[in-house]
């Protein structure tokens, strides 16, 4: 691994990477600042450590690097002066019209948003009116399950912004380096330390010499890797304006002088990564589950930890049961009576490519809120049916008939209570 070494985030990892090049010199030192941040708002989060791990050895005068996680506000970032910010760390981009600014933020997502290490969740739509406020060119890498979501039909053409999603908008992004599977993580580890996205497009600028590499030669080498190396897969998509996926990749990360004698000349070949032994990657919903099931059979048997395991492995299952339920009865109540095929069909509908989620935002917000104040909040696993509430949106479903179906649905009782009666 080169000097510029790139080790991959932990699983739940919540990071949040700004690389600012000025066209105007910057000071001779690379300014770094890490924060590790914990989104555990309820036991059925991973109780693992979550780490911030990439290291950027920076060598050109040019760049400022700042590496850190805003803990109490809901929006990334923000364009806005000091003085109209409250919480997080205070630190604005003060960009101009001649700076280029990267961006790579890793969290679970969900149709319509991604989470945030603490606080509320970030929607699409707010995302982009942060985008509008933008000086100079920018470039963003998420990593999210249905990430294609915070930009399809969203994100215009004819912006300075090139973004990159882990995953189109109907599909999960995937784990890997998890327990017992190859590529295999340290025996300490019980929770998957990557995922494949992330780990594709930091070995690639740590392989290649950055000030030859593309973006979207980039993005090609991601794509085909995530979408060919693993078992299982999930569709690398890119939005905004190609013309800056022409532009070099050391105008957004920087150069590396161990690099630079590697040539890049064959950046597009899926070669370089040969997969000649099947790799095991996990849906990152289920990587979850993975992560309390080795824990269990790992705790020894008689145990209070096997004890302690078995009681986390038996809530996420009665979670899950209680979110699945809670939804079928919501979309029969307002969409069964005449036909149980339009509940069905409200649930796995999924807009074409090209369009947005939801056309009316405020309704989506409004209607998560109904769903979760009778409901419960809606967790990593619950989220996953965001699409489902945009759905109802989408065909006219108002907040006070959310409310009463949620109610509905969430007063009866449970399956696990209607057994132990």
């Amino acid at each position: 691994m080169s000097s510029r070494s790139s080790r991959v985030c932990g699983y739940g990892t919540f990071l949040f990477l700004i690389a600012l090049l000025s066209s105007i010199a910057q000071s001779q030192e690379g300014i770094v600042n890490s924060t590790s941040a914990s989104n555990l708002p309820s036991s059925l989060a991973p109780s693992s450590t979550n780490l911030l791990a990439m290291m950027f050895m920076l060598e050109s005068p040019r760049i400022t690097l700042e590496i850190t996680v805003r803990l109490t506000t809901y929006l990334l970032f923000s364009w806005e002066t000091k003085s109209a910010l409250t919480g997080g760390s205070g630190k604005v981009i003060d960009s101009g019209p001649n700076d280029n600014i990267f961006i790579y933020y890793a969290d679970h997502g969900a149709p319509g948003l991604v989470g945030m290490p603490v606080g509320k969740d970030l929607y699409a739509k707010d995302l982009i009116e942060v985008f509008e406020k933008a000086a100079g060119k920018l470039v963003f890498y998420l990593e999210a399950c249905e990430s294609g979501t915070m930009f399809e039909g969203l994100l215009p053409s004819n912006w300075s912004i090139y973004a990159i999603t882990a995953a189109n908008g109907k599909e999960s992004s995937y784990g890997v380096y998890c327990p017992e599977f190859y590529p295999y993580p340290p025996s300490e580890f019980s929770t998957c330390l990557g995922d494949i996205f992330s780990i594709s497009w930091m070995e690639d600028s740590d392989l290649h010499d950055t000030s030859q590499e593309t973006l979207q030669q980039q993005y090609e080498v991601v794509r085909r890797r995530t979408g060919f190396d693993y078992e299982e897969t999930s569709h690398v998509m890119q939005y905004g304006n190609m013309e800056l996926s022409k532009e070099l990749l050391s105008l957004y990360i920087g150069t590396n002088a161990a690099d630079d004698n590697y040539s890049s000349g064959n950046s597009n070949n899926i070669e370089e990564y040969p997969s000649r032994i099947p790799r095991s990657a996990f849906d990152q919903r289920e990587a979850t589950l993975l992560h309390f099931l080795h824990k269990y059979q790992r705790a020894p048997d008689g145990s209070a930890k096997k004890a302690e395991a078995h009681r986390d492995l038996v809530g996420i299952h009665s979670h899950m049961r209680h979110v699945d339920r809670s939804i079928n009865h919501i979309a029969a109540a307002l969409f069964g009576d005449h036909d149980q095929n339009d509940a069905n069909a409200m649930i796995n509908f999924a807009r074409p490519s090209g369009q947005p989620l939801v056309d009316d935002w405020d309704c989506f917000k409004e209607l998560v809120r109904a769903y979760e104040k009778q409901c419960g909040g809606l967790s990593w696993y619950g989220k996953k049916y965001t699409r489902v509430i945009a759905n109802m949106c989408n065909a006219g479903i108002n907040v006070e008939q959310m409310i009463g179906a949620s109610t509905g649905a969430c007063s009866l009782p449970s399956k696990d209570e209607t057994d132990r009666n």
